[in-house]
């Protein structure tokens, strides 16, 4: 038997084409804090203080991307899509997408090297240094004029 999706007005059974998630379960406190998030943002006034009765499912319509997240930071870790909030929610899906790019973007360049002196001996010390994705290329890019200009 199929199952209904327990949002307000939503009329969602599971199919191929639009997955059911259950309601968050657990005696863990990640779990209870996710599960009190879900409910919130569900806002059933017909479930009461004992919450959605046991196998309660939410349609992958009410997640931005069709799925949650168990990424605290991502905004499918709880439902944002129902009648009540349309306004926003792509939004914050476009927000995270751009600060994980970020933190792509950065990689780390060789080692920047530094002379030191110990006891009258010089030693190298590597040093790690991040520069952006876009000055990275231009630097490669003047590495390469060097090479080209002592050559001839």
């Amino acid at each position: 038997m199929p199952r209904s999706c327990c949002a307000v007005n939503c009329t969602n059974r599971s199919s191929k084409i639009c997955k059911m998630f259950s309601v968050p379960k657990g005696p863990h406190p990640f779990q209870q804090r996710r599960r009190k998030l879900w409910l919130q943002a569900i806002k059933r006034a017909d479930w009461g203080s004992e919450g959605p009765k046991e196998g309660e499912s939410l349609c992958s319509d009410h997640f931005i991307s069709g799925a949650p997240s168990m990424n605290d930071e991502h905004p499918d870790f709880v439902p944002s899509i129902f009648f009540h909030s349309i306004e926003g929610s792509i939004g914050k899906l476009e927000r995270y997408e751009r600060k994980r790019k970020r933190g792509e973007e950065k990689t780390t360049v060789g080692s920047a090297m530094d002379v030191r002196e110990d006891d009258g001996l010089d030693s190298l010390e590597a040093e790690e240094v991040f520069v952006p994705k876009e000055r990275l290329d231009q630097l490669k890019l003047n590495t390469r004029d060097l090479v080209m200009t002592t050559k001839l």
